[in-house]
């Protein structure tokens, strides 16, 4: 980096925030125990929400929303899907999200001013859509894109 002039983006400093469980939804199992690995696409998922300013007001980025609600719970069972949460306020529990986010407000949020929600909506899905699962290589994926791995996948699935 140092050969090439280039600066690692940093961190705005750390907030806390700590979301709170009211316990209506009884007890859930944590069924990832932080192991991010998965052998296929849609095994294991994660979710997770953050903010964004704008002008206009805050908008809210939802990756796959992980909520312990009733209604949501019992839709779950329905769809026969194992609904699975972490212990409140410990971030290691849901690392992968908090990646994702880490990455994108560093690489393109923090850097961005928003003067309307609209321009946020373009602006995030732009980045997520053209930068981050085409362009941009991970060390979790041995240095591909995610867009990569999926179609490896895909074409590995066809083969067989």
């Amino acid at each position: 980096m140092r050969e090439l002039d280039l600066q690692a983006c940093q961190p705005r400093p750390w907030r806390h925030s700590l979301t709170e469980n009211d316990g209506s939804a009884g007890p859930i199992p944590d069924l990832v125990n932080r192991d991010f690995t998965a052998d296929a696409p849609g095994r294991k998922m994660v979710g997770d929400i953050t903010y964004i300013p704008t002008w206009e007001g805050w908008i809210f980025l939802a990756t796959v929303i992980d909520c312990t609600s009733t209604q949501f719970a019992n839709t779950l069972t329905g769809l026969r899907i194992r609904q699975s949460v972490g212990r409140t306020g410990i971030c290691y529990d849901n690392a992968m999200a908090e990646s994702f986010f880490a990455t994108l407000k560093n690489e393109r949020v923090h850097r961005t001013v928003y003067p309307t929600r609209e321009h946020a909506y373009r602006d995030i899905a732009r980045y997520i859509e053209v930068r981050y699962n085409t362009k941009r290589r991970h060390s979790g994926l041995g240095y591909r894109t995610p867009r990569e791995v999926h179609d490896e996948y895909l074409n590995q699935q066809l083969a067989a």
